[in-house]
């Protein structure tokens, strides 16, 4: 049987008091990640120890960052319950913000209120186990069949490898190798698009709960 993560029961790994605390301490370094990012320190001029420190406090609070962007994901994608105007709007604010932090305050406004809820009421079930599931065709990437994007990209080597030396390409040669490209840069492009809106459509299809309409 193929493992996917998204078949992983995500309220149980996140909705718990333990993972809460751990995020915490994610949501701390993720701060402490964007305060190094946007700060004007001059490594050459800071002594062998603090260099040493600066690169352990860095390397810790990427790994912080980088995993409360994937918890705080997949919270919303599967566990989290508020209407669906506010899902839309936090889902805009993790997809373009996800690089600014936007992580953090969702964590606090969002995943911190509804762990507290769900463990104030230990029977209430999370809807992740009833909301739908997508039917989606695992051989097809957007309108597209893997086959034909592999065979696109095998193509694609030689073609760049054109448009780089293109003294010795004719230019009806170097039209083609400029329109393959092009199409190559839109079959991307609708594959991403295709997968934001998928994970868009996914997340929208739970119902939101009584209790956190207005959340």
């Amino acid at each position: 049987m193929q493992f996917r993560v998204s078949q992983l029961d995500w309220p149980r790994i996140l909705v718990t008091r333990t993972a809460a605390a751990l995020l915490g301490i994610s949501a701390a370094l993720s701060v402490c990640a964007l305060a190094i990012m946007h700060s004007d320190t001059n490594l050459n001029a800071l002594s062998s120890l603090k260099r040493d420190v600066l690169s352990i406090i860095g390397a810790a609070s990427a790994f912080g960052f980088i995993s409360l962007i994937i918890c705080m994901a997949f919270f919303w994608l599967r566990c989290d319950s508020s209407s669906r105007s506010w899902r839309t709007i936090w889902f805009l604010v993790l997809l373009f913000g996800s690089l600014y932090g936007s992580a953090v305050p969702y964590y606090a406004f969002v995943y911190l209120p509804a762990v507290f809820r769900q463990l104030r009421n230990p029977g209430d079930e999370s809807s992740d186990a009833s909301s739908a599931k997508p039917d989606v065709d695992q051989r097809r990437i957007g309108p597209f069949h893997r086959i034909l994007l592999f065979g696109w990209g095998f193509f694609l080597i030689p073609v760049i490898g054109i448009l780089v030396f293109t003294r010795i390409s004719s230019k009806l040669t170097e039209i083609i190798a400029i329109a393959f490209f092009l199409g190559s840069a839109i079959v991307i492009s609708e594959s991403v698009f295709h997968a934001i809106l998928s994970l868009y459509r996914s997340g929208m299809s739970r119902p939101p709960k009584d209790g956190d309409q207005r959340h």
